[in-house]
């Protein structure tokens, strides 16, 4: 499981649910499940297990990079790269 060491006011600015969620020591799967809950996807996106299943699995395949619809319309360009240290740097680029 991967616990979020850092993110950035951009990244928690992008909704409220996601202010709340995003702290030191929280799993990603934690948050994209409570993104995911508060209804920040587009159903486009997926629904359930089904989208915790992919985004877990584009996490673990890095280098990755992918398109997330948000249900307010904005797309998110998702880049994630593997460290030195075996962890991960995720940034979100708004490509509305």
């Amino acid at each position: 499981m991967t616990d979020l060491c850092f993110a950035t006011a951009g990244f928690k600015n992008i909704h409220p649910e996601v202010k709340k969620l995003a702290i030191p020591g929280v799993l990603l799967e934690d948050i994209v499940r409570g993104v995911m809950g508060a209804g920040l996807y587009d159903a486009s996106m997926g629904t359930g297990e089904e989208l915790v299943k992919n985004r877990m699995e584009l996490h673990r395949n890095t280098p990755s990079s992918h398109e997330l619809k948000l249900a307010d319309g904005r797309w998110l360009n998702v880049d994630q790269y593997a460290t030195h240290d075996s962890g991960t740097l995720i940034l979100h680029t708004d490509i509305t």
